[in-house]
């Protein structure tokens, strides 16, 4: 197909051990695949040596890998030379995580291009202020101005915005004080927030959608009291991420 999500076997829940999945990924002739993960959650490495996920360019995995990842930190956006891409993921006989959600696409889609999403029986995050900050490209505190339904499943996210301290690459004032900024949350209710309350949101920036707030976002009540300690993580430089590690390995 043109576009869609692929997740690891019972995502959301622990993957199973002692296994190894393929997936091959085909969009229409004349289309390149674009890769977009929105979570990664696979047992760290230094070298993706236990559970692993790697891309191949084309059918089969005899092809040009593109990565090899592991770690909790999600891979960067990929696109294969064809319109061909095959997936694999090993895991080995210990506990993993998670594993991985991932939306491809064959072309620029529009915002209005919304399919279901594997969503939660039960709304949960995972991790600490500090590893969600860096893991998120937006992270904003806004006061939540209408919830709409639609584009699809999930809901529309009108927020004013009271602080800025990720922008993931979005064109905001500085400082943002009442600057309006609409996100899509494709999961219904995850996480669950309610109008005209204030709210500390980490969320990510998707190529065609704009901003998003998947279902394990870290999404909590802003107070006041949050505003320094995150100044303080938007000064610091997050660790280095463990897809760079393992892309090294590649």
């Amino acid at each position: 197909g043109e576009s869609g999500y692929v997740a690891s076997e019972g995502f959301p829940n622990l993957y199973p051990p002692n296994k190894e999945c393929i997936w091959t990924i085909t969009v229409p002739e004349g289309q390149t695949v674009s890769l977009s993960f929105r979570v990664f959650d696979l047992e760290l490495h230094p070298s993706c040596r236990y559970d692993a996920l790697e891309v191949f360019a084309g059918s089969g995995t005899s092809g040009q890998r593109l990565g090899r990842f592991c770690g909790t930190f999600r891979p960067a956006p990929l696109v294969a030379p064809g319109n061909q891409v095959t997936l694999r993921m090993t895991a080995d006989e210990g506990t993993g995580g998670r594993g991985f959600l991932l939306w491809y696409s064959g072309r620029a889609t529009s915002g209005t291009d919304t399919p279901s999403v594997p969503c939660p029986k039960q709304c949960r995050r995972t991790g600490t202020l500090q590893s969600n900050f860096c893991a998120s490209d937006l992270v904003v505190t806004a006061t939540v101005k209408s919830m709409v339904r639609g584009p699809g499943e999930g809901l529309t996210v009108t927020v004013s915005l009271i602080g800025a301290y990720k922008t993931g690459g979005l064109d905001l004032p500085s400082p943002p004080t009442d600057t309006p900024l609409k996100f899509y949350v494709p999961c219904r209710p995850c996480p669950l927030m309610k109008k005209g309350l204030n709210y500390l949101i980490m969320g990510q920036v998707d190529e065609n959608r704009g901003p998003i707030i998947p279902s394990d976002s870290f999404v909590v009540q802003h107070r006041p009291s949050q505003d320094q300690i995150l100044t303080n993580l938007s000064k610091r430089k997050c660790s280095s991420q463990p897809r760079q590690a393992a892309e090294s390995q590649a």
